[in-house]
């Protein structure tokens, strides 16, 4: 997807090697020195500070499987700059079954955040953030569902009008980040194309 640059990282769920052979393996490919890998493993959970495309995250992880590491590839935002621009919605429903954040990312393009369940009560929370983004001065939504527990067609549908809307305004929408049950309620629909990755 053009429009649209997915910041991905390395969440490291097991280390069974030396650290500093870990940290050494990661120096040149990902520009991190030793005492950053030593940090990002005492992190909860462990995630490397980097922000690279789907491509080099996925050279990554093949990097920290050689240092006698594992790991998975998930959506990053670099949270000190985050908190520093601020967020630009932050809503919860009534019975806080749904909560969203939106922040915006360093090319201009808007992260959404999302947790909880998006079904018939909820998804107008989900739809009022994601019309924000897209009816606004840059349409371009990049969305993180990795904290969604259930995502209904009716949700499913507040993605697919937020693309459609963000092209039609030379924008873009995708998901760059989901669990394994939502990415399945998206396949089942017939939606692959709204993920990045």
């Amino acid at each position: 997807m053009t429009g649209i640059f997915p910041y991905f990282t390395v969440v490291l769920d097991r280390v069974d090697g030396p650290p500093a052979r870990l940290a050494e393996a990661l120096g040149g490919l990902a520009g991190l020195g030793r005492e950053e890998v030593l940090a990002a493993l005492t992190a909860t959970p462990p995630r490397l500070p980097v922000m690279l495309d789907a491509g080099r995250a996925a050279a990554l992880l093949e990097t920290v499987r050689w240092a006698g590491a594992e790991g998975h590839v998930a959506l990053a935002a670099d949270e000190r700059y985050l908190k520093a621009r601020g967020r630009i919605v932050h809503s919860m429903n009534e019975d806080h079954r749904l909560w969203v954040e939106v922040f915006r990312l360093p090319g201009g393009e808007a992260l959404l955040r999302a947790g909880g369940y998006v079904d018939a009560s909820t998804y107008r929370f989900l739809e009022a953030a994601v019309r924000e983004v897209v009816e606004g001065e840059d349409p371009r939504l990049l969305v993180d569902l990795s904290r969604i527990d259930y995502l209904s067609s009716t949700g499913a549908g507040v993605l697919v009008s937020g693309r459609t809307l963000a092209v039609q305004r030379g924008g873009a929408l995708g998901v760059g980040a989901c669990n394994p049950p939502v990415g399945e309620v998206l396949r089942v629909l017939g939606l692959e194309s709204l993920l990045l990755a």
